[in-house]
C-alpha cells in the first residue's frame, strides 16, 4: 500500500532535517579545521650586524636574537611554530604539553615542549641545534606536521648535546657542548678553539666590519686558537697579526690578509 499523504510529508521532513544536519555538521567542521589553521599571533624580528636582543612571547617563552638573524613566530590554537631564516637564536620554552613548540631552520625540524636551546643556521654551513636542558626531536623528514607519529630518522637530543648538519645535507653528527655551553654568542668577546681562520674571520663578520676584503688561500687554513672582539676592529686585527704568521696589509679594495715571510 502507498503511504498516506501525511506520512510521506513526515518522511521528506525528516530527511530534509537530516540533511540540513548533516550540512551542518560538516560546515561547523570545516569551520572548525579553518580555525585551527590560522594564526592567532604572527610576528616577524630581526637583528642587524652587531646588535642582539631579548624578547618575550605572549606564551612566556622567551627568545634572544644574535646579530644578523631573522625570524617568525607563528602561533596556533593547537601548536607553536617559529621559522629560523638566518642567523642564531636561543629559546627558553614555556611549558605547554597541548600546544608543541616547534622551531623550523633549513628544512630541519625541531620538536619540544618546555626546555632551553640554541639553532644556528648561518650561510655556507648546515643547521647546529644545541640544548641546554630539557629533550628535544630533530626530524630531517621535511614538512612533517606537528604531532605525527615519529618519523624513522628522528634523532632525539638532550641537555649537553648538540647536533651538527653538514651544509652538504649529510646525516648530522651528534656531538658535547663546547666548554664555553650552549650560545656562547651571548657574552662577548668570541672565543675560537683551533678553527680555520676562514671561518673565524667570516664569524668575526657577522658582528663587526673588520675591512678586510681579501684573504690569501695559504693564510685562510691557518688554525686560530684566542679570544678577540670583532666590534673593536682595529685591536681584533692586531690580535689577529699577533696570533697569526700573518700580515694585514691595504689592498685594491679593502685590506688583505698574507702569509707573513
Amino acid at each position: 500500500p502507498r503511504p498516506a499523504p501525511a506520512r510521506r510529508r513526515l518522511l521528506a521532513g525528516g530527511l530534509a532535517l537530516a540533511g540540513v544536519a548533516t550540512m551542518a555538521a560538516t560546515g561547523g567542521w570545516l569551520a572548525w579545521q579553518q580555525h585551527l589553521a590560522q594564526p592567532v599571533y604572527e610576528q616577524a624580528f630581526s637583528t642587524h650586524r652587531g646588535q642582539q636582543t631579548q624578547l618575550q612571547l605572549p606564551d612566556g617563552s622567551t627568545l634572544r636574537l644574535d646579530t644578523a638573524t631573522r625570524l617568525t613566530a607563528r602561533f596556533f590554537p593547537r601548536r607553536r611554530e617559529l621559522q629560523l631564516e638566518e642567523g642564531q637564536a636561543m629559546f627558553a620554552v614555556a611549558a605547554d604539553a597541548q600546544r608543541p613548540f616547534v622551531v623550523t631552520a633549513g628544512g630541519v625540524r625541531i620538536t619540544v615542549v618546555g626546555t632551553r636551546f640554541a639553532v644556528r643556521l648561518t650561510p655556507g654551513e648546515g643547521p647546529e641545534v644545541a640544548v641546554e636542558e630539557g629533550r628535544v626531536r630533530v626530524s630531517m623528514a621535511h614538512g612533517t606536521p606537528a604531532g605525527t607519529a615519529q618519523a624513522a630518522d628522528d634523532i632525539l637530543l638532550s641537555g649537553g648535546q648538540r647536533l651538527v648538519f653538514g651544509a652538504d645535507g649529510q646525516r648530522p653528527v651528534r656531538l658535547a657542548l663546547e666548554p664555553e655551553g650552549v650560545a656562547a654568542w651571548r657574552h662577548m668577546p668570541l672565543s675560537f678553539s683551533d678553527v680555520p681562520l676562514r671561518q673565524a674571520l667570516a664569524e668575526m663578520a657577522r658582528y663587526g666590519d673588520l675591512g678586510i676584503s681579501r684573504i690569501d688561500p695559504a693564510a685562510a687554513e691557518l688554525r686560530l686558537s684566542g679570544t678577540i672582539d670583532p666590534r673593536k676592529a682595529a685591536a681584533a686585527r692586531r690580535l689577529l697579526a699577533h696570533a697569526l704568521p700573518i700580515t694585514i696589509e691595504p689592498g685594491r679594495d679593502g685590506l688583505e690578509v698574507h702569509i707573513a715571510h
